[in-house]
């Protein structure tokens, strides 16, 4: 059932719940109504009647009280009229059918009134000179008074039929409203995450919730396509230098080689081009972190589209039909609700089911809200991965002062959108540490790349329980050092001597480039990169070390 069908099914239920509710009232309210009106015109015809005979009963004139109960032969719904003395006796008594002249019994209650099963009596006391001379008791049916519950009932089936019409075409246009952008939302994610065409985008309907949502993923969209696109000519750039590179350097041997008068001019353009190499190197390390930051936003974005499936199945499973089916048992028992909640085993326990399933709605609707938070808080996650890849892709070189917990916790949020996923734990030993002077877009790089780096040997490893272990401290008094230990899938002892060269790599998808390139960003901050592992199987621990230079101490100086 699509969500359009649901929200029909939903307004139209409403509406014809809200109008059977009203309806039922309606019909109690009328019986109440009809049956104090019958008794009320019903006492006054005993009052009139109990005067015109007070002086027959006082001279015993029992022909003179039955013509004036015969008078009552105009009032086609009293079947039965009795005049009985201060005894008891019946003095005068009339039947609208003289055929039956059965008389049927009826507790009164305290007012002097009773209904019968198709009847309703009514009593009434013949005061002369203050004492009870005798009684009048009139009983009249109720056909009457079925007859106008029954008129009303039809009244009602027939306003809860052209309702529901109504609602049908009402429901039929306003439904798209809600259902056509959370459609139109649906198949853009399917697209993208089928074809990871980030140029698709969504048409906007409203300024609304939905929105302001459908506005956020757009731009989401526009910001992912636009960094895919700087990636792509990045790479481009830097194919085309590196293969300009490696042949000004043949070129360069080749002079070394023929021209060793020409040395010192060629040395000195052989460390021009190593400087050169060193920031071709940086750049590559750069396009990883952009590499990571366009994985964890292509997670995020399965996480938006599982939680969307999960609302769709939800609403999916509501008691709607349920429902439907205690009101039809109710609608086919209208004429004789009351006593069908009363005394039928299956209306007794409508109320409670009605409870229940109020009850199981309301659950389901906070279950619903509950995975809306979700997505809203993972296109929060995409927003602020983004936002703080684009705060870090500034030029380096520069030392600010910065909270080193910062830069490690942002580099465990562009690298966390898989640790759950694959039962990596994560442990973070923080020292308390001031503010810092470091060049924050190379520590960050170093960081995304050993905090990857591990997750991939985690992720790779038979081990049933993962740990990932960051933990930073002060060293020496001028150093500080920051460790990334993992027990994951560890390093053979040939490849530690050669991890940090420029193109070695263990990746089945690896270039070489992040180790060497973090190695050569610690030198240039006057630290060092380096690697423990005690072989194949038994983890690894990176560890960077920098100058620990206070920013509290730098300003004082």
């Amino acid at each position: 059932m699509s969500i359009k069908n649901k929200l029909i099914a939903i307004m139209m239920i409403t509406c014809i719940a809200a109008i059977l509710l009203a309806g039922i009232l309606f019909i109690v309210w009328g019986n109440h109504t009809l049956r104090s009106d019958t008794i009320q015109n019903l006492s006054i015809q005993a009052k009139i009647i109990a005067d015109k005979c007070r002086n027959a009963i006082v001279d015993g004139d029992v022909a003179g009280a039955e013509k004036t109960l015969d008078a009552l032969h105009v009032e086609p719904s009293i079947i039965y009229a009795c005049i009985r003395d201060k005894n008891g006796a019946v003095f005068a008594s009339y039947y609208r059918d003289a055929t039956d002249n059965s008389v049927h019994l009826v507790e009164l209650n305290k007012n002097n009134y009773g209904f019968g099963n198709t009847s309703i009596n009514v009593r009434e006391d013949i005061i002369y000179r203050g004492r009870t001379i005798g009684t009048i008791l009139l009983r009249s049916d109720l056909n009457p008074l079925k007859v106008m519950l029954k008129r009303n009932a039809l009244i009602i089936a027939a306003v809860l039929l052209f309702a529901s019409f109504i609602a049908y075409f009402l429901s039929m246009r306003l439904q798209q409203i809600i259902s056509q952008p959370i459609l139109s939302l649906v198949r853009t994610t399917k697209v993208i995450s089928e074809n990871k065409d980030y140029s698709t985008r969504v048409p906007k309907g409203s300024n609304d919730e939905l929105g302001l949502l459908i506005n956020a993923f757009n731009d989401m969209l526009e910001k992912i396509y636009s960094r895919d696109s700087e990636l792509v000519n990045s790479k481009n750039e830097l194919e085309i230098k590196v293969g300009s590179r490696t042949l000004d350097l043949t070129v360069v041997n080749k002079k070394l080689r023929n021209e060793i008068a020409e040395r010192k001019q060629a040395e000195k353009k052989l460390k021009a081009m190593q400087a050169e190499l060193m920031e071709t190197s940086r750049q590559a390390g750069m396009a990883e972190v952009a590499t990571d930051v366009l994985h964890n936003v292509g997670n995020v974005l399965n996480s938006v589209n599982v939680s969307t499936s999960l609302i769709a199945e939800k609403i999916s499973g509501l008691k709607i039909p349920h429902l439907k089916q205690v009101v039809d048992m109710i609608e086919s028992h209208l004429d004789n609700l009351q006593e069908f909640l009363t005394y039928d085993q299956k209306g007794k326990h409508i109320p409670s089911y009605l409870i229940k399933v109020v009850n199981l709605l309301t659950e389901d609707q906070a279950d619903i809200n509950d995975k809306l938070e979700s997505l809203v808080k993972n296109i929060g996650h995409i927003k602020q991965i983004i936002n703080m890849q684009q705060l870090y892709s500034r030029k380096s070189g520069i030392e600010t002062p910065t909270l080193l917990s910062e830069v490690v916790e942002n580099a465990i949020s562009i690298n966390n959108t898989g640790f759950e996923q694959q039962g990596v734990q994560l442990r973070c030993e923080f020292a308390e540490f001031p503010e810092i002077n470091i060049d924050r877009q190379k520590v960050l790089q170093i960081l995304v790349n050993l905090v990857s780096n591990a997750k991939y040997s985690l992720i790779h490893s038979e081990n049933k329980e993962k740990f990932l272990t960051i933990r930073f401290y002060q060293y020496n008094d001028d150093r500080l050092r920051i460790e990334v230990s993992d027990n994951g899938m560890g390093i053979e002892e040939e490849n530690l001597i050669k991890i940090f060269r420029h193109g070695f790599t263990t990746k089945k998808t690896g270039n070489g480039f992040g180790l060497h390139s973090g190695a050569l960003a610690a030198k240039e901050m006057a630290g060092a990169l380096f690697v423990h592992s005690d072989g194949a199987g038994k983890g690894a621990t990176f560890t960077l070390e920098l100058p620990f230079k206070p920013a509290a101490a730098m300003a004082v100086t």
